[in-house]
């Protein structure tokens, strides 16, 4: 049985109009929320890795396939918004920092690809899990289990 919540992996993304999109447990990975109000199409990548350590360009090709998917499912261009979520740094500060990598990569995509951000909760040193509600576009943000809030 479908229960309307898309959980989306590492790596990967994951278009809809309809029910929910999530992304559980959260550390230095990214979850990126593209949404288009007026048809009420949201998409959902979980980033993974920054092309400074993985050497390719992964998230680049996410980010274009997910805008094309949207307007495949008449998505309009001029009204999507982001929302970024992760990019916490939950191991020595002696090692290098994936997720202000993360974090850095995903804003100069969303940057080039002139899409406004309209809500963050990024760094720091706890791990989250995330909700979107496709109806309204909402995204409720869980810490180390904790629901505190909705951007």
């Amino acid at each position: 049985m479908d229960d309307g919540i898309s959980d989306i992996p590492i790596g990967e993304y994951k278009v809809r109009s309809q029910g929910y999109l999530q992304c559980r447990g959260l550390g230095s990975c990214i979850a990126l929320y593209l949404y288009e109000s007026v048809h009420k199409i949201g998409s959902l990548a979980h980033i993974f890795l920054p092309m400074s350590v993985s050497g390719q360009d992964t998230n680049w090709n996410i980010v274009n396939a997910m805008i094309q998917e949207m307007k495949s499912k008449n998505a309009d261009r001029l009204y999507l918004q982001a929302k970024i979520i992760g990019g916490a740094q939950l191991f020595s500060a002696k090692m290098e920092n994936i997720g202000k990598l993360n974090i850095d990569e995903v804003l100069f995509i969303l940057q080039e690809l002139r899409i406004p951000i309209v809500g963050m909760d990024i760094g720091e040193n706890y791990a989250r899990s995330t909700l979107m509600d496709l109806k309204t576009g909402k995204v409720e943000v869980s810490r180390n289990g904790q629901k505190y809030t909705k951007i």
